[in-house]
């Protein structure tokens, strides 16, 4: 992940609207907490989108976690063992924006990795794709910031 920019900071409100995301709210629910309208979350995600270029919220996420914008969770202990396929897919759903790239940097076909990535998400705990990068790096199966 390159280094962040001073073009490339996200100000207080984006970085609100990612924690939230991580947290495994939906877009909805995010913007309930944040006492704001839907419309006013989306444009948030949007000035974010036109900042870092197209991602989903969970590579999103993972930028703001990679590049030390959004401190890291406190580590906690997974509550399973990862196989290697496991964490490749994790790492795909973290670093490729759609389930067609994520399914390229896995080997399978998007029904195939859409079940894959459901059964992670289970697996893991994780309440959305988001979530589970929050959850990667809590468990330490993401590398943090300098790590990768």
């Amino acid at each position: 992940m390159p280094r962040i920019t001073q073009t490339d900071q996200l100000t207080p409100a984006q970085l609100r609207c990612l924690t939230h995301l991580a947290d495994g709210l939906t877009h909805i629910g995010a913007a309930h907490a944040l006492r704001i309208k839907v419309q006013t979350f989306r444009t948030h995600m949007l000035h974010i989108r036109n900042r870092w270029g197209h991602g989903s919220s969970a590579t999103l996420v993972h930028r703001a976690y990679a590049t030390g914008q959004m401190a890291l969770p406190d580590a906690v202990e997974a509550p399973a063992v990862f196989d290697a396929a496991e964490l490749r897919l994790w790492n795909a759903v973290a670093e490729h924006p759609s389930l067609a790239e994520i399914a390229i940097a896995v080997g399978m076909v998007r029904g195939d990795a859409r079940k894959a990535i459901y059964a992670l998400l289970e697996k893991a705990g994780a309440k959305t794709e988001s979530h589970l990068i929050k959850l990667g790096y809590a468990y330490r199966v993401l590398p943090g910031p300098g790590q990768g």
